[in-house]
């Protein structure tokens, strides 16, 4: 009766060896514990240069960022390391106590490593469980020493590497239950000196390899618990291992007689055993049957194999009764899985090379959308299958290339495999499927360039290659492909231009050659393609402009340019483009004015021009364009009014005319466009009220902001919670109908409006100001003040901001210098202030003062500021600011106090600055600055007061600094380098604040101030007083941890000079300590 064997990996014989080697362990670690004098018996001094290089070269590739290997794999000598065991010519890698912080794989050994010079014999890595995951790598077939390889009881996936076949001294191969998928190699067969394999419990495949009987030292074999089919080949079951384990399999046959004998511990299912194992569980079909019929039976059998699902229900041998298989009265057999419910994951099965795939009448396979039920790579084999005329797998998890072998099913007319995660290139074996009529191979990640010599393709009709990673030209020779009818190239990596050769595509009707990298002119010769009906070009890098030929493209409904670089005007011919449903040329920077010719383009559905250069103005006759539901014109520089015309356009839904020079009145007939949802007029200069006609309509998005309407918004677009309206607070406000009246007041001056509209913008961008900032007397607004020069200030000390805003920009239609605006202060106000520091207010020269610490603001400082020549005060400190600190601020030439402290600045100190000779304070610490204090910043004469501590910046403080007046420098927490100047040290008025080598030994200065205060040197190094110390104990300044180089570290936790008694005799105890415990575990070792 058979036995369950111990796994490779017993826990019990792990138990044993332990009860003998434990208390020598331990009484090592005590060894270890004595000090850095107790080494091991082998050090990596004692291996070869090229034993050294390239087996260190190999265990650092186990280490990665954040893992637990890289804190204690330190050093070069491997000896050392925790997990590695040396020998006098061997190395032992024992990975099974280790608890990774982040997920482990095993690595590939570098092209770089030579394998042969790998000290590595033995490597275990088994019971790490999910710690433990990737694939076995090929790789490792160079490490020809090793000898045993232990990896049971992980999380380890994929084939088994065929190149191991090269490690021909191996003893020992565990994998077991791991999630390993494929065939047995056939190769392995030249491991003649392996005596135990263990390849349990995982998803392997497919039949015994007949070269494994070449593996005459095996003595234990263990496959059981996978999916293995076939028979027993002949010649293994004539060995004579001591143990095998082949149950929970799919073998068919018996087992071999030598096996069943008495002297072998066998375990197999029940029914290769059984005294009617041939007929019960045989493995050859009806005889009765056809040769095609039983070639073809082998290879769907495969598939009950390779997908769970089947199994169950393609249980006997009349296939063409079995869910998914048709057969024709031709006899020929199709499988098309669109009914067959798969709920458990599997892969496609290889042709057995036993089978003769040419007998096989197969000529239809379709297994699309089952997702991650269906796996794995694309057969090889299935080239034998000649007969196929469609094979369409799209929409599954395969992976892996195109099989190049696939190009020998010369009768395939369709070929689908898009959506998927197939990868490398295309094959150009492909060429010779001349039959081929549709090819789709999109949404993978293939890659490579399109190969030209498809071009032989010439019965294609459709080629779909988009959303993969192709790369390179297209083939201008491609053009050969007269029968094209679609073809899509979107979504790559593509370069080049567009060959005008490809003119001669006559019969296509779809070309998608979107978000690519294309480069050059629009093809004129494109113009004969007089069948297309869709083109895209869009996101790319086409220029030049748009060819007044493609009027001839008559039948085009669909064209899409946008996002390239294209340029001139709109071409009137386009009109005769009368079929034409969507245009799109966004995102260019075309130019010209829109053509009224264009109104006759009475097809056109959505039209789309944004973002370009365009002037003049809004055809009239565009309001033809009865079937158009969106038009996009936004961001151009359009002018004029809007047509009253365009009423006529019912069914638009979304009109974009933001963003341009636009002026008058909203037409009282736009009330007419019923069907609108989506209306943005906003930042043009259109004027008056708005209708009120206008006003009942419903749309659901409105923007009308940024413009110079009077009155107020409709009263349904404002209390409607279905409507998403952006207005100006002017028109929602309450009193908007007195303080937004229409009749503008023509006593106000023009610095008066100028200022009202600037303010007005923080009641926009700040909230919490809507409701008290409403009517236009800013001179009564809380936080605003006005003196009686008329100068304006704003202080918002007492102005509590409940909501999150930021600061408004300066807009371009505001005469900046009407503005009499002389201080800005919003400080302390936290998260309710962020945003960044509009450059824009570099155009508010008569600032006097900006102070906005204490908020959240972020972004850069804006070197635009430098125009604000009069400004004495600016404070920035406490906020999130990033960035360098502007040269260009060093025309700040009245400046009186700067503070950026407490940000997150970065960069240098700019020389520049040193122009600023009124400065009296500087406050720049708390950032993260770099490079040295420039010589320049010796000409601030009247600077008083200069932080910079806590920053990161180095070189020596320039000697003229000296001269300064100051009474308060901190220059702490940084890297600077030689000593304080002089002058700091003897003044007896300055306040110093520097980090001790500055102010200490060779750099310190005795001097007497008569009992004033005189320069305050502090320390930023009290945490450890221990000398020569490194680091001392956590909350213990006088106890050392580590020593610095050229001390010793003593008993008593302090540091000895090397050479000194102290450190001698510091060093003696370790020895005796050492000696002592080694020969305590020579004892205990000889009596055990």
């Amino acid at each position: 009766m058979s036995t369950r064997r111990p796994h490779l990996h017993s826990a019990g014989a792990t138990r044993m060896r332990a009860a003998v080697v434990l208390p020598v362990l331990l009484l090592l670690l005590a060894c270890a514990a004595a000090g850095p004098l107790c080494v091991r018996a082998v050090d990596t001094s004692s291996y070869e240069e090229a034993e050294r290089t390239n087996t260190l070269a190999f265990l650092q590739s186990f280490v990665t960022p954040g893992s637990t290997l890289a804190d204690v794999w330190t050093g070069t000598d491997f000896c050392k390391w925790t997990y590695i065991t040396c020998e006098v010519s061997s190395v032992t890698l024992d990975l099974r106590e280790l608890r990774p912080t982040a997920p482990l794989a095993l690595p590939e050994l570098a092209d770089g490593v030579d394998g042969g010079s790998v000290l590595l014999t033995r490597i275990r890595a088994d019971g790490l469980g999910s710690s433990l995951s990737g694939t076995l790598p090929a790789s490792w077939g160079r490490l020809t020493r090793l000898r045993f390889v232990q990896l049971a009881g992980n999380a380890l996936t994929g084939s088994l590497p065929a190149d191991w076949c090269s490690l021909t001294g191996l003893l020992v191969l565990s994998v077991s239950d791991n999630a390993f998928t494929g065939t047995l190699p056939a190769e392995w067969g030249s491991l003649r000196r392996l005596s135990a394999l263990d390849v349990s419990v995982n998803q392997l495949t497919g039949p015994i390899p007949e070269p494994w009987s070449s593996m005459s030292s095996l003595s234990s074999l263990y496959l059981e618990s996978n999916q293995l089919t076939g028979a027993i080949p002949t010649a293994l079951g004539d060995m004579w291992p001591i143990r095998v384990d082949i149950s929970s399999n799919q073998f068919c046959g018996c087992v071999s007689s030598l096996w069943n004998s008495s002297s072998v511990t066998l375990t197999a299912d029940p029914s290769m055993r059984a005294v009617n194992c041939m007929s019960a569980n045989a493995c050859a079909v009806d005889e009765s049957s056809s040769p095609a019929e039983r070639a073809t039976l082998a290879f769907l059998q495969g598939f009950a194999v390779s997908l769970p699902s089947l199994q169950s229900v393609w249980a006997d041998t009349r296939y063409c009764a079995w869910p998914g298989v048709a057969c024709t009265m031709d006899k020929d057999v199709t499988l098309d899985f669109a009914d067959v419910a798969l709920t458990a994951v599997g892969s496609l099965p290889a042709l057995s090379d036993s089978v003769n795939g040419s007998l096989i009448p197969l000529t239809q396979v379709r297994i699309s959308g089952k997702g991650a039920m269906v796996s794995g790579q694309l057969p090889a084999s299935w080239s034998r299958l000649t007969g196929l005329r469609e094979v369409t797998l799209a929409g599954n998890a395969l992976t892996g290339p195109l099989p190049a072998e696939w190009g020998s099913m010369w009768q395939l007319r369709k070929l689908s495999l898009g959506n998927n995660k197939l990868t490398g290139p295309l094959p150009v074996e492909w060429s010779s499927l001349t039959q081929l009529q549709t090819l789709t191979l999109g949404s993978n990640g293939l890659t490579g360039p399109l190969p030209a010599v498809w071009s032989s393709l010439k019965k294609l009709q459709t080629l779909t290659l988009g959303s993969n990673g192709l790369t390179g030209p297209l083939p201008a020779v491609w053009s050969s492909l007269t029968q094209l009818q679609a073809l899509s190239l979107r979504n790559n990596g593509l370069s080049g231009s567009l060959p005008a050769e490809w003119g001669g595509l006559t019969q296509l009707q779809a070309l998608r050659l979107g978000n690519n990298g294309l480069s050059g002119s629009l093809p004129a010769e494109w113009s004969s393609l007089k069948k297309l009906q869709t083109l895209t070009l869009r996101s790319n890098g086409l220029s030049g402009s748009l060819p007044f030929e493609w009027s001839c493209l008559t039948q085009l409904q669909a064209l899409s340019l946008a996002n390239n670089g294209l340029s001139g005007s709109l071409p009137v011919e386009w009109s005769s483009l009368k079929e034409v449903e969507m245009l799109v040329l966004s995102d260019n920077t075309l130019n010209g004015s829109l053509p009224a010719e264009w109104g006759s383009m009475w097809q056109l559905l959505a039209l789309d021009l944004e973002s370009n250069g365009l002037t003049g103005p809004l055809p009239a006759q565009w309001g033809s364009l009865t079937a158009l539901d969106s038009l996009a014109l936004h961001a151009n520089q359009l002018s004029g009014s809007l047509p009253a015309t365009w009423s006529n356009m019912r069914r638009i839904q979304s009109l974009n005319l933001g963003e341009n020079e636009l002026t008058g009145a909203i037409p009282e007939s736009w009330w007419r466009m019923s069907s609108l949802s989506y209306l943005a007029l906003n930042s043009n200069q259109l004027t008056g009220a708005i209708p009120t006609a206008v006003g009942d309509m419903w749309p659901i998005t409105v923007d009308i902001s940024s413009n110079q309407f009077c009155g107020c918004v409709s009263s349904r677009w404002n209390s409607s919670f279905s409507v998403t309206l952006t207005a100006d607070p002017s028109m929602r406000a309450v009193n908007c109908m007195s303080a937004n009246a229409c009749a503008v007041d023509e006593s106000s001056s023009p610095a008066e409006r100028a200022t009202l509209a600037f303010l007005q913008g923080f009641a926009v961008s700040l909230p919490s100001l809507q409701s008290v900032w409403a009517d236009t007397r800013y001179c009564a607004w809380p936080g605003v003040a006005c003196t009686m020069d008329k100068d304006v200030t704003l202080d918002f000390a007492d102005v509590a901001l409940t909501a999150v805003g930021s600061l408004p920009a300066l807009s371009d239609s505001v005469n900046e210098s009407l503005i009499p605006l002389t201080q800005v202060r919003i400080s302390g106000k936290g998260a309710m202030v962020s945003g960044q520091l509009p450059a824009s207010w570099g155009r508010l020269t008569q600032l006097r003062e900006v102070t906005l610490a204490g908020n959240a603001l972020t972004g850069p400082l804006p070197a635009e500021w430098g125009s604000m020549w009069q400004l004495r005060k600016l404070s920035l400190g406490n906020n999130e600011l990033t960035g360098p600190l502007p040269a260009e601020w060093g025309t700040f030439r009245w400046l009186r106090e700067l503070n950026v402290s407490r940000n997150a600045l970065t960069g240098p100190l700019p020389a520049e600055w040193g122009s600023l000779w009124l400065l009296g304070l500087l406050d720049l610490s708390r950032n993260a600055l770099t490079g040295p204090l420039p010589e320049e910043w010796s000409k601030m004469h009247l600077l008083e007061e200069l932080y910079l501590n806590n920053n990161e910046l180095t070189g020596t403080i320039p000697s003229r600094m000296g001269l300064l007046s100051l009474s308060t420098v901190d220059i702490s927490r940084n890297q600077f380098a030689g000593c304080a100047p002089r002058q700091w040290g003897e003044s007896c008025s300055l306040t110093l604040r520097a980090d001790p080598p500055m102010t200490t030994g060779v750099c310190a200065i005795d001097k007497s101030c008569d009992g004033k205060s005189g320069s305050a040197a502090s320390s930023n190094s009290g945490e450890c007083e221990v000398t020569g110390c490194a680091r001392c104990e956590v909350g213990a300044a006088r106890v050392c941890a580590r020593c610095e180089p050229g001390y010793i570290l003593t008993g008593a936790k302090s540091c000895a000079k090397e050479g000194s008694g102290v450190a001698a005799d510091a060093r003696a105890g370790a020895v005796v300590a050492a000696v002592t415990c080694a020969v305590l575990a020579f004892s205990l070792v000889m009596t055990l």
